[in-house]
């Protein structure tokens, strides 16, 4: 084979590579994004949207979370 080939055929595979692992990490942050988590006001499990997701919509929904009055110290 010549050298031009065996460079074509290794670009190829690398892209298939770097495409696995591209869609690999795309589905783990799927997974994490939507991951069972417990409140941090009621402790009760609820399916999070991500990271950044720690408060049900329960506890988002009471008068309690609209004041703002929504730190507390959980025991």
């Amino acid at each position: 084979m010549n050298m031009a080939f065996k460079s074509w055929v290794m670009d190829e595979q690398m892209k298939e590579e770097e495409e696995q692992l591209m869609k690999e990490e795309a589905e783990s942050k799927d997974k994490a994004k939507k991951a069972k988590k417990k409140c941090l006001t009621c402790n009760s499990p609820f399916e999070s949207k991500g990271k950044f997701n720690r408060v049900c919509n329960d506890c988002k929904r009471t008068e309690y979370w609209g004041t703002g009055n929504d730190y507390r110290v959980i025991v």
